[in-house]
């Protein structure tokens, strides 16, 4: 299952999230808002209970400004 769909569906709605609910995690399943939660594992433990797995978005409610970027590090030389 993509989640292609869910994650527009936040981008489309985020200054909207943002503005109401700051800093917590939204839960988005079939282009649905189903929650907001304070913190990711409480968001998370109530998705994995209603939906299947890989099938539900979790993201926090940050201004893309406010998001970190991933950074990875490895120990292979090059």
């Amino acid at each position: 299952m993509s989640l292609d769909k869910p994650i527009k569906f936040f981008n489309k709605n985020r200054e909207d999230f943002v503005k109401k609910h700051h800093g917590e995690f939204v839960i988005i399943y079939e282009n649905k808002v189903c929650g907001f939660y304070k913190n990711e594992l409480e968001a998370y433990t109530s998705a994995k209970n209603k939906y299947p797995s890989g099938s539900f978005l979790i993201r926090q409610c940050l201004r893309p400004e406010e998001e970190e970027t991933p950074t990875f590090h490895s120990r292979v030389a090059s």
